[in-house]
């Protein structure tokens, strides 16, 4: 993969090669987006896809110039992204894009400084890991930029308004109420949580400078944090709520549903931040976790096993429990690289993103999260995308389990079933589609 984001903080460059899921309100739908590989490991493709559960379908995408923002549905329907400008001037637009008709209706452009001459840049700065109030009328996200520390920014939908925050910090949560900021903070001089200034408060339109936020330059070496700090949005004061001097290397977080739990994931495994507690834990510090989510217990985790030294579960999407047991729910060598899942607002499903370099989209398989099984898969809305990823999956299914084996036929029931239904009986393409998964099902038993 081309190196990226050289301009960006590491850290925040690799949560979000792959965004986490967005769920839309009623739970029937999700969002992704990230920089897909192509055959040659580059990661020059990419979008805004939307998964549908009723469809069993992925819209491909919704908008292609997200970069490396992550989406958030705002409803059933809206959903919030930041993408490049055309401008010559380092630009981001925050907009809003409906995901059945693609209007896209503009909130606002951020300027942001320029980028350092570093070659092999894809991109200069994006909105990184948003989250909202309960409401959906508060959002609060990080906008990286070249040269700045890490900037705080909360949206009110409902006064039309963003307000950057005078602290630096890394992946800001929104209290369920929208009126606290948790994050990671960074170490100030002389001080627990560096300050970057005065913060201020715009109107939600046209044109935002936030190039004179922060006027000092900002570093990108080893990243330490001095706890989790909580900025009040009403008195305008910060508190550090769990103090835990460190470096940080964890590039992935998660935090529960009452948002009192965090957790950090990356090379030296969990750090959790326990809010009531006031305290910070650390487990599983010889394993590299790369996505993480809490499990419907809110207690134990979700992640993806890197396999540093658990060598057994490499690829394996794995339960975490508070206390670092560790065991395989899903996945492994034989099944595409889990990109990203997330569990849905009724906690009883969870969704897990796969990626193919040789297939231009991404597909999802849904899994019942009580029974540990998956029971659906959402392919490519486009036919001929989506019986060519069935074909290319049958050629690794040797040393499939039979968890791997149902998710394969779930993919082959749903491209037969949109043969049956999108080609024509007197279309001669039918013959040929029924043709390939035929040979997909016998190199399904003959791999066996």
């Amino acid at each position: 993969m081309r190196r990226l984001l050289v301009l960006l903080l590491p850290i925040v460059v690799a949560a979000c090669v792959h965004g986490t899921l967005s769920w839309s309100l009623d739970g029937r739908r999700f969002a992704f987006s990230g920089l897909l590989e192509d055959d040659r490991g580059e990661s020059d493709r990419g979008g805004l896809y939307v998964f549908d559960l009723d469809e069993r379908s992925v819209t491909r995408p919704v908008v292609t110039d997200v970069r490396l923002s992550t989406p958030l549905f705002l409803d059933d329907d809206r959903i919030l992204f930041a993408g490049p400008s055309s401008s010559d001037a380092p630009t981001l637009i925050l907009s809003t894009v409906d995901r059945t008709n693609r209007r896209r209706r503009p909130l606002c452009l951020l300027r942001l400084r320029g980028p350092a001459p570093v070659e092999d840049v894809e991109t200069s700065a994006g909105m990184i890991v948003p989250t909202a109030s309960e409401d959906r009328t508060r959002v609060a996200f990080n906008v990286i930029q070249p040269h700045a520390p890490p900037t705080i920014v909360v949206v009110d939908l409902l006064d039309k308004t963003l307000r950057t925050l005078p602290v630096a910090g890394l992946f800001p949560v929104l209290a369920p109420d929208g009126r606290r900021v948790s994050f990671l903070a960074l170490p100030g001089e002389g001080t627990s949580v560096r300050t970057i200034g005065e913060g201020a408060k715009h109107e939600l339109k046209g044109l935002i400078d936030l190039t004179g936020e922060t006027e000092e330059e900002f570093g990108y070496g080893e990243t330490r944090i001095s706890g989790l700090a909580v900025y009040d949005l009403d008195r305008d004061e910060t508190d550090l709520a769990v103090r835990w001097k460190g470096k940080l290397d964890a590039p992935h977080w998660a935090v529960s549903r009452d948002r009192k739990v965090f957790a950090v994931a990356g090379r030296r495994g969990v750090l959790r931040f326990d809010l009531d507690a006031g305290t910070a834990t650390s487990i599983l510090e010889d394993e590299e976790l790369l996505r993480v989510t809490f499990d419907r217990d809110d207690r134990s985790l979700l992640a993806v096993c890197a396999g540093r030294s658990l060598k057994d579960l490499e690829g394996a999407l794995v339960r975490v429990s508070a206390d670092g047991e560790v065991g395989r729910v899903f996945g492994g060598p034989s099944v595409p690289r889990v990109a990203a899942f997330g569990v849905a607002p009724d906690r009883r499903t969870f969704a897990t993103v796969h990626t193919n370099p040789k297939v231009r989209d991404p597909f999802a398989v849904v899994h019942d999260l009580s029974l540990g099984t998956p029971t659906d898969v959402l392919l490519p809305d486009d036919l001929d995308s989506a019986t060519e990823l069935v074909m290319r999956w049958s050629d690794r299914l040797g040393g499939a389990d039979e968890t791997e084996l149902r998710i394969f036929d779930l993919a082959f029931k749903t491209v037969g079933r949109r043969v049956d239904v999108e080609v024509p009986a007197d279309d001669p393409r039918r013959g040929e589609y029924a043709a390939r998964m035929a040979r997909a099902k016998e190199g399904r038993f003959r791999n066996r």
